[in-house]
This record gives C-alpha cells, sequence and structure tokens, in this order.
C-alpha cells in the first residue's frame, strides 16, 4: 500500500513539473485583447488580474506607495462568469478607490463563489488606461488537454 502510494504521489510530482507553464500575451494586432493559457484553473485569477493591474499601472507617476487590502466575495452562476466578475469587480474597485489591485489571495474559490483579498498600491491620479470588461467578447474554455484558455476584451 505504501508503495502505491508513493507512486501516486511521484507521478503527480512529475505531471507538475511537465504542464506547460501559464502564459499571459497581447496581441499587438488587437488592442484592448489578452489571452492567458495556464494549465491552473487558479492561476486564470491571478493572471488576469496582473493584466488588468498592468494596464492600469500605465497611469501611475511612480511613486511607492503600501499596499492596501481589500476583502471580498463573488457569486456568480457558473465559473467562467465568476472570472469574469472578478474581473469586473477588481476593475471596478480600483478605478474607484484609485489603487491599482494587482494581487490576489484565494481563500476559497468553488464553482459559483470567490472569497479572498484584493492588494494593491495607490495611485496619485485617476485611473483610466481601461474602463470596463467586454462579457460578450471575452470567453473561457477548457481545452482536452486540461489547460485553460482565457480571452478578456477591455474598453
Amino acid at each position: 500500500m505504501m508503495r502505491i502510494l508513493a507512486l501516486r504521489i511521484h507521478i503527480a510530482f512529475i505531471r507538475l513539473k511537465i504542464c506547460p507553464m501559464s502564459k499571459i500575451h497581447q496581441p499587438s494586432h488587437r488592442t484592448g485583447i489578452i489571452i492567458v493559457h495556464t494549465s491552473d484553473e487558479n492561476q486564470l485569477f491571478h493572471l488576469g488580474l496582473q493584466y488588468l493591474g498592468e494596464m492600469l499601472e500605465e497611469d501611475q507617476s511612480g511613486k511607492d506607495h503600501g499596499m492596501i487590502g481589500k476583502p471580498f466575495r463573488i457569486k456568480s452562476k457558473d465559473k467562467p462568469t465568476l472570472l469574469l466578475d472578478f474581473l469586473s469587480f477588481a476593475l471596478r474597485e480600483s478605478i474607484t478607490e484609485n489603487v491599482v489591485f494587482n494581487k490576489l489571495v484565494i481563500e476559497f474559490l468553488s464553482t459559483q463563489y470567490l472569497d479572498g483579498t484584493l492588494y494593491g498600491k495607490p495611485s496619485e491620479k485617476p485611473l483610466t488606461a481601461i474602463e470596463s470588461i467586454n462579457y460578450p467578447e471575452s470567453s473561457i474554455h477548457q481545452n482536452p488537454d486540461l489547460s485553460w484558455d482565457l480571452t478578456i476584451r477591455v474598453n
């Protein structure tokens, strides 16, 4: 029994090592579009937030401020909608609070709920790089190899 358990752990470790890396890019010919590919479903939330933060940092003056934390809970009908609702919430809070939220701590994640805390730094001036997430032109799907693709369209 111990040998089988050790083999399972070893196989899981090998599988973890050979999984494709997460990547995020913005096609130069399609402004306002971000494409995320990852083998880890949780990374979709982190990488999507990181991209929004990078876009909003275009408005930063470069001064260093302390981090601000904002706890939240989001409920949606399914996981793809939950991800888009989270990104929309993070963007709205960034603009409202004038804080570039670009770090996320997930405390609970299910098909319909996300509990966590956003972290970011205050901005010296209003954030104007993006206004909203375009839901109809954004998509999430799982590939046959169980990796995930997220395409976000921002306005």
